[in-house]
């Protein structure tokens, strides 16, 4: 087994002795006793936050896909209703808030969560583990 391995169940480990005295999980992230458990857990939790933030924004680029498959072309107005133009004015703002939402995601690296995958989430969450 490798080290981040035994690191990982290490803590864990702490963390089990944690709910069996005080029957949860939700350790301070400033905890007097062990302030490295703290710490690891708030880690642990920011980590699965920016994995599901980041599951969403792959969903968020799904759907901006299926919606410029789906896009017409806008008429020059000399015969387009009124409701015809609300209807493209909004599909034009649904595709331009999903395009913000995904842009600052292509600046940046992607984020590495190789130590916390879906192994260890589950063994987190069968022990009470809240996110």
């Amino acid at each position: 087994s490798s080290l981040t391995e035994r690191q990982f169940h290490a803590k864990l480990r702490e963390l089990e002795a944690f709910k069996e005295r005080y029957g949860h999980c939700m350790v301070p992230e400033k905890w007097e006793e062990n302030a490295a458990l703290g710490a690891w857990v708030m880690n642990l939790r920011s980590l699965y936050n920016r994995r599901r933030r980041r599951m969403t924004a792959a969903a968020a680029a799904a759907a901006t896909e299926i919606l410029s498959s789906q896009e017409e072309e806008i008429p020059d107005g000399s015969s387009t209703t009124t409701n015809n133009r609300r209807r493209q004015k909004k599909q034009r703002r649904s595709k331009n808030i999903l395009r913000q939402t995904i842009y600052p995601l292509k600046k940046k690296r992607a984020p590495r969560y190789s130590h916390l995958d879906e192994e260890r989430i589950k063994l987190l969450e069968d022990m009470g583990f809240v996110w």
